[in-house]
């Protein structure tokens, strides 16, 4: 059975509806089977639908459950599934469906508004790039995506290494690279080290052009450099490409390195892009504070919101509130408020409102839920 991709999230998010929404995040092993992957949307499907029954009992529910029985019965779809989670929402006319790259807990809500926390904690934390591997004499390149290392196979005339780019042009004769232990590479001289050192550039231009062409312009990535430090200093020096990343390099050898090794390496570059994105949000959050253009009350949260003039939504991680948004009051005592996050409606409604949300751990923030403001109310 063929599956259509419907509407984009924010054309949902848009829509006025007039049926609940059913939302469901299901993580997704490595290598899962396909049975394993229906089975599970479907016990999530029914516990979604058992939900909408018992605080939606006049909503029909033979449209979600058609909607649900598509993605269930197809198993060329999870046979070819390779991310780490799923997601569905859909109020039973409009689906939206999305793979996701980062660990999702299991949910299975049905609720007035889409739940897209876990959606947007997943792209928040989206972290792909591409990795030039750098010898004196030799290059390879790999690209970080959804988590995963591959190698670019690039083909025999793209300019692998020194001999084989300058040919007859290279003058102080070739440079050996050795692995010596884990950070130390030797180069064994033929000629002057003047030599030699020319002949490094002119082969990490012609790296560098290629690159740019066949793989920056290409992938739309940031290029990260992963060498010596000398051979990092040099491959700057030269650089002309608007991809290279200014903001992270690795400085270990990469000589003889195998691909589950420099895996490793990079482990600690994705911990440093996660902590860099908290840091930033919480100098934009003190830079509000300090021109008074930062909102802690949740009535004047919601006001904001509703006006537009909501810049930046801030939310604790995991934190809820529960009840339900109606006109400007808060409800909290009907069924549908208690099985309600009333964070992840506010989140709906800043998007809805061209304002960005953004999630952060508890030890990075304290309130539930904090707005920047993109002006004071005069």
């Amino acid at each position: 059975m063929e599956i259509t991709y419907p509407k984009p999230l924010t054309e949902i998010l848009n829509t006025t509806s007039d049926t609940p929404f059913i939302s469901i995040y299901m993580p997704v092993e490595k290598n899962q089977s396909a049975d394993k992957s229906q089975i599970s949307l479907k016990n999530l499907g029914k516990h979604a639908i058992e939900v909408l029954q018992d605080v939606w009992p006049n909503t029909s529910i033979e449209n979600y459950k058609q909607i649900l029985n598509k993605y269930v019965t197809d198993s060329s779809f999870w046979t070819d599934f390779s991310d780490r989670g799923f997601a569905l929402i859909t109020n039973g006319h409009e689906t939206f469906t999305q793979s996701i790259d980062t660990s999702v807990p299991e949910i299975a809500m049905a609720t007035n508004m889409p739940m897209i926390l876990p959606l947007l904690n997943d792209e928040q934390h989206e972290f792909d790039f591409d990795l030039l591997a750098l010898n004196a004499d030799r290059i390879e390149c790999y690209s970080f995506i959804n988590g995963e290392l591959a190698v670019y196979d690039l083909p025999e005339d793209a300019p692998t290494t020194l001999k084989g780019t300058l040919g007859s042009e290279l003058r102080g004769g070739e440079l050996n690279s050795v692995s010596v232990g884990q950070n130390v590479s030797v180069h064994g001289h033929n000629e002057t080290s003047t030599e030699k050192q020319i002949d490094q550039e002119r082969f990490y231009q012609a790296v560098d052009k290629y690159i740019e062409e066949y793989v920056s312009q290409e992938s739309k990535h940031e290029l990260l450099l992963f060498g010596l430090p000398q051979n990092i200093a040099v491959f700057r020096k030269i650089s002309k490409n608007a991809s290279l990343s200014l903001d992270y390099q690795i400085e270990t050898s990469p000589a003889d390195l195998s691909i589950s090794e420099i895996d490793n390496v990079l482990k600690p570059i994705a911990k440093q892009y996660k902590e860099s994105k908290y840091d930033k949000s919480l100098r934009r959050i003190s830079d509000a504070k300090s021109k008074s253009l930062l909102s802690y009350f949740l009535d004047e949260i919601i006001s904001a919101i509703q006006n537009g003039q909501v810049d930046t939504l801030y939310i604790q991680q995991d934190a809820r509130i529960n009840g339900i948004l109606q006109d400007d009051s808060v409800i909290t005592n009907t069924k549908q408020a208690k099985h309600n996050n009333l964070l992840n409606d506010l989140a709906d409604l800043t998007i809805v409102h061209n304002g960005k949300v953004r999630q952060l751990p508890d030890d990075k923030l304290s309130e539930p839920v904090v707005a920047v403001l993109r002006y004071k109310d005069i």
